[in-house]
């Protein structure tokens, strides 16, 4: 293994990153999966596949860290689901969070303070 700037081993799913000194610590990647078309009338192992990582619903999106069984699964099904490699998993909340749109506008100051007398 190289011991200067970031290195990457391919096989399991494992990358190193260089950090405090010569020590290498690992960072999982995660496949970031979202269910696309539906597998209404599809065979029941395809089926099983999509029940087995965790999708019901269309648009629905699970995190699995990186690994050959779940990128196995991943190609039973990769008709149906749209899927990226990403650095962190995310929660439900931080997904949902992602997605809020902008609200259009913003408040610069509170009115409490916009109404109160200048001295």
């Amino acid at each position: 293994m190289p011991s200067t700037g970031h290195s990457c081993i391919r096989g399991v799913g494992v990358h190193f990153q260089l950090q405090c000194g010569n020590r290498l610590h690992p960072i999982m990647p995660f496949f970031k999966i979202t269910l696309i078309r539906s597998a209404i009338g599809l065979p029941t192992k395809t089926t099983g596949v999509l029940k087995a990582l965790g999708l019901r619903k269309r648009m629905a999106t699970v995190f699995h860290p990186v690994s050959p069984q779940v990128a196995g699964q991943i190609m039973a099904v990769k008709e149906l689901v749209a899927v990226s490699e990403v650095e962190k998993a995310m929660s439900k909340a931080e997904f949902k969070a992602t997605r809020k749109p902008d609200p259009g506008y913003y408040i610069e100051t509170p009115a409490t303070e916009a109404l109160q007398p200048r001295i």
